[in-house]
């Protein structure tokens, strides 16, 4: 199984390691390792077995933040923090929207083992959440899926479903920007085997959709990009935006509503979400994948997975690519004193 770790000699000191995103992507970690690790990442947070702190965040920029999540997965005997960035503003220069970089600290010394790059982990742990949800929550006959922005995260979300659901049938895409969309198809039909199409408006996405993800920003207001009316009876909705991309009955009045963690979900309200106020919560991802609450019931039903981004699921993955790249002798080691 892939959730077994290899563990240092007892009072060995530690070695810092650097790990560039070429480092990374050298290791061969593939999408379906990630989810995998993610799967029972969240399957140790249903069952109350991981430990996190509270984000702590800055906000230089309007719609803009930057923040430090840290966490201990003990099931792999990982721990460390991301610090991570996300600023729309960056959109069309060279600076991608989300940066993120990764330090992790051993669990029974705290010394810092590696520094790496988390900018590739963050895209594909967050298309990995997605799957996951989508494994336990979507229907299992999903065959078509919307994708609205074509950005990093909308890539990373694509990879994900199409290793987790080979059966699909079409993507469609849309994007603020028609170039972007065009872009994405063209990039991305080359490394999935499911047929893209790219699309001129949201509602052609999402009409008759399976699975709706949602990549864009976190606005301070909501800018519903998907209506209640295009939803086809029995789709799963993936919004990364926590709610500000649907329509407010999306969010109050699904059938479902599914969250990674209530307390950090919620905590996304001093940035404008949840306007209207709490919504009703079914329960957390990890207690339907730990089997502790019921996904879906129906064919028929309309369920929301709202998923932030929690700090388990970078330190994990990054447990396992810090393994990989010592096994490989990848990466550049630091002198720390």
């Amino acid at each position: 199984t892939i959730f077994t770790m290899a563990t240092r000699a007892p009072g060995a000191a530690p070695a810092l390691l650097f790990l560039t995103e070429n480092d990374i992507r050298g290791v061969g970690f593939s999408m379906k390792d990630v989810i995998d690790v993610v799967e029972e990442v969240f399957r140790q947070h249903g069952n109350g077995a991981v430990e996190m702190a509270h984000r702590a965040g800055i906000y230089p920029l309007p719609e803009s933040f930057t923040q430090a999540l840290v966490a201990h997965v003990p099931a792999v005997s990982a721990a460390g923090a991301k610090i991570v960035s996300v600023f729309p503003p960056n959109r069309g220069t060279e600076v991608p929207v989300t940066t993120a970089l990764l330090v992790l600290t051993g669990t029974d010394t705290g010394a810092p083992l590696a520094v790496m790059d988390a900018t590739w982990i963050t895209e594909m742990r967050t298309g990995a959440v997605t799957a996951v949800a989508a494994m336990h929550l979507a229907s299992p006959d999903a065959r078509e899926v919307a994708i609205i922005g074509a950005g990093i995260q909308g890539r990373g979300n694509l990879t994900a479903l199409a290793t987790a659901f080979p059966d699909l049938e079409v993507v469609r895409v849309h994007d603020i920007s028609p170039e972007a969309a065009g872009g994405f198809v063209d990039k991305m039909q080359k490394t999935v085997p499911v047929k893209l199409r790219g699309v001129r408006s949201a509602q052609e996405a999402v009409e008759g959709a399976d699975i709706v993800v949602t990549a864009t920003a976190v606005f301070k207001e909501r800018n519903a990009l998907v209506k209640r009316d295009w939803v086809k009876p029995g789709a799963l909705l993936t919004p990364l935006e926590v709610d500000t991309a649907l329509d407010a009955s999306l969010v109050y009045e699904p059938d479902l509503l599914v969250v990674d963690d209530i307390e950090q979900t919620l905590a996304f309200q001093k940035m404008g979400c949840f306007a209207e106020g709490k919504p009703t919560i079914h329960g957390e991802l990890g207690e339907i994948v730990a089997g502790k609450k019921r996904g879906r019931k129906d064919e028929a039903e309309i369920i929301v997975s709202m998923n932030v981004g929690l700090s388990i699921e970078d330190i994990a993955v990054g447990q396992y690519i810090y393994q990989r790249a010592n096994e490989q002798k990848v990466g550049q080691r630091l002198a720390v004193s």
